[in-house]
């Protein structure tokens, strides 16, 4: 049973690997090896991992190549790469500017409520200063039970507290911001429920609550707002500001851990729907947890290999040495098994 994969291109870090040749047969970079003649033999058989790594390759040099790839990928059902396509049509990369053939193409998605066409519709109709449109497709986003990503509320939060394309209702922005705190990956929103909370604009001022937010923004992508943060900071005392970092770090951490777990989920997920290439990434996410995994990323690595990529051979065997020889022998066995599943899996 194939299933649609979410984060198909995500895999695979575009900029670290345009600069190869696509016969140079192994090749080692930035951690990886690949073995470039295995996977252009794959590619050629129609396997959609294969596809995903030479859409990434050809993207920069040769992008006419990648739209070819993204769209034999969209014609089997997987949704990043149809909205890929859309962006290359949106943008004229490798192909024509056609923002209307965007537009269809993401339509298709969007009205079955995938989140992240949604928000690539709405990027289009604001670049093109239609906002009554923006805001739409938007609110759809924020009403999607299944969105765990919060942009949809930053930018929708935004637009009504500015006032474009809606009436201008800060109120109605200070309430979108606070349901969108509650959700995954994006900390614009973090910063501006902070600054709704540093100005008393719309909510009663609250300097503890802004900085929190702010600093919490900040400490991972960089948009808090320095000058609110310092500010605060010379407003309240030296204890109570340090209380509110301990809260921040403890909430990152598990905000962070959260995020890892559900990409280990949905990878999981995606190997099994046929997706080898998620392999290396699993890997790569059960190293990253606090306490990493060495025999699930040893595991993963392996699986990963069979499909042309792996840990270059300095960290497959820093992964090796991390295990005893009971665990090796364990997950040699269990690695035949998972194939064996994998296997099976995409033959239904």
């Amino acid at each position: 049973m194939k299933k649609i994969l979410n984060h198909i291109l995500s895999l695979i870090t575009f900029m670290t690997i345009m600069s190869l040749f696509v016969h140079a047969t192994p090749v080692e970079i930035d951690g990886f090896e690949i073995d470039l003649d295995l996977i252009n033999s794959n590619a050629e058989k129609g396997d959609m991992s294969a596809m995903v790594l030479l859409a990434g390759l050809y993207f920069y040099d040769e992008p006419e190549k990648s739209v070819f790839y993204f769209s034999e990928m969209s014609k089997l059902g997987f949704d990043n790469a149809t909205i890929n396509l859309a962006r290359c049509y949106a943008s004229g990369t490798g192909v024509a500017k056609d923002e209307n053939k965007a537009i269809e193409i993401l339509l298709k998605l969007a009205n079955k409520g995938n989140t992240y066409a949604i928000e690539e519709l709405a990027q289009i109709y604001s670049l093109n200063d239609d906002y009554e449109n923006e805001n739409l497709w938007l609110l759809k986003g924020i009403e999607n039970k299944d969105n765990d990503n919060n942009k949809s509320h930053w930018l929708l939060g935004l637009n009504y507290a500015i006032g474009r394309g809606v009436a201008k209702d800060k109120n109605k922005a200070f309430e979108i911001y606070k349901m969108g705190v509650e959700k995954r990956y994006d900390y614009n929103v973090f910063s501006s429920l902070g600054n709704c909370y540093f100005y008393g604009e719309v909510a009663e001022k609250n300097l503890k609550e802004s900085l929190y937010w702010n600093m919490l923004a900040q400490l991972d992508t960089k948009t808090g707002s320095p000058e609110i943060i310092a500010e605060i900071k010379k407003e309240l005392s030296s204890d109570v500001v340090s209380e509110i970092e301990k809260a921040v770090q403890k909430k990152y951490k598990e905000r962070k851990l959260d995020i890892l777990n559900a990409e280990i989920a949905e990878q999981i997920k995606d190997i099994y729907c046929g997706f080898d290439l998620s392999g290396l990434s699993l890997a790569q996410s059960y190293l990253r947890l606090t306490e990493p995994n060495y025999y699930e990323a040893y595991i993963w690595n392996n699986i990963s290999a069979k499909a042309g990529m792996s840990l270059n051979k300095a960290a497959t065997a820093n992964l090796k040495s991390k295990l005893t020889v009971e665990e090796l022998k364990s997950a040699d066995i269990e690695i035949e098994k998972r194939l064996a599943e994998i296997k099976k899996a995409k033959s239904k």
